[in-house]
C-alpha cells in the first residue's frame, strides 16, 4: 500500500554458532552458497546493514530510520578482524567495521508512492 509504514527486524549473526556470529563472513561468496544450499539457507545470511539499506532505496522505500538492537562483543570482534586480514577473496575482507559489528537492526521504511 503506497505511503503504508513498514518495519522489518533483520538478524545478520551467523545461526551455527552465536557465540561467534560473524564467522560466516570468513566465507567466500562460494563456499557461502555451497554450505547455505546443504542447509536449506537456514543459517543466516551474508548481507549486512548497509545492503539491506541499498535494496530498500532501490525499492523505492524511504527509510526513516534504522534502530541497531544488537552488536557484536568487543573482544570476539577484534579477533574476527584479525582473521578476516589473513583471508583472500572475501566480499567482506575490507567492508567497514561499523557496518560488520551489527548483529541486529530494525528498518523503518514508508512504502512508495506511486
Amino acid at each position: 500500500m503506497p505511503g503504508a509504514i513498514h518495519s522489518h527486524q533483520v538478524d545478520f549473526r551467523d545461526h551455527r554458532d552465536f557465540s561467534q556470529p560473524l564467522e560466516h563472513l570468513l566465507m567466500s561468496r562460494r563456499e557461502y552458497l555451497e554450505l547455505a544450499q546443504t542447509k536449506n539457507f537456514e543459517f543466516g545470511c551474508q548481507w549486512r546493514a548497509s545492503e539491506i539499506t541499498a535494496v530498500f532505496k532501490a525499492a523505492g522505500f524511504q527509510i526513516t530510520s534504522v534502530d541497531v538492537n544488537q552488536t557484536v562483543d568487543p573482544r570476539y570482534f577484534a579477533n574476527f578482524l584479525a582473521r578476516r586480514r589473513w583471508r583472500f577473496r572475501l566480499p567482506y575482507r575490507f567492508w567497514k567495521a561499523d557496518d560488520l559489528r551489527i548483529l541486529g537492526a530494525r528498518f523503518w521504511l514508508v512504502a512508495p508512492v506511486s
